[in-house]
């Protein structure tokens, strides 16, 4: 908490949400996802992500960038506005080490970013259908892989990809019930 009073004090900021579901459906696939903090910045409409790292490279982490421009995709779509801005808030590393302009990011939401960003959900929706039916799933064992809801079908965690398909359907399903998605036939 230090260090996001560091940043900013609560109260300066317009927050619409915090943790705000948003869905949408893009084509013969859905994605959805927590945004951590929806805010309005000189009224205009800002999402906001905390990272509890610092920023590692001049970049600002595109991944990040991608991940809240995937928000500001969704928002368009549910909400039917279109966010202005996304930013990072980097929250780690020590006082001195990171100047306040060094820890909030952001980058403008372009309709050529949006467009960006659908084309590469369509190719990793596309990947994961052909991965599935095939049976064949390229691995990479990273930090990120203690949230993959498919962890147990991978063969670099001693899972058995064969069943995914099968066993995979069902557990999504469940958890779009559990949120109240309807399955996508």
């Amino acid at each position: 908490m230090r260090a996001y009073y560091r940043i900013e004090h609560p109260q300066d900021a317009d927050i619409v949400e915090l943790e705000k579901w948003v869905s949408a459906r893009l084509g013969d696939f859905e994605i959805a996802g927590f945004i951590d903090r929806l805010e309005r910045v000189k009224g205009r409409l800002v999402v906001s992500d905390y990272k509890g790292s610092v920023p590692k490279r001049s970049e600002y982490s595109t991944d990040n960038f991608r991940q809240l421009m995937l928000y500001a995709l969704m928002c368009q779509v549910q909400l039917e506005q279109t966010p202005h801005e996304v930013r990072v808030y980097y929250l780690g590393g020590g006082r001195d080490e990171f100047p306040r302009n060094k820890r909030v990011v952001s980058q403008e939401v372009t309709p050529e970013a949006l467009d960006e960003v659908r084309t590469t959900a369509r190719h990793v929706f596309d990947d994961l259908n052909a991965a599935t039916a095939s049976g064949e799933f390229a691995t990479k064992v990273q930090k990120l892989c203690d949230w993959c809801d498919y962890q147990r079908w991978c063969p670099a965690h001693g899972g058995d990809p064969s069943v995914a398909h099968a066993e995979g359907t069902v557990a999504v399903n469940i958890r779009r019930k559990a949120v109240g998605l309807a399955p996508i036939a």
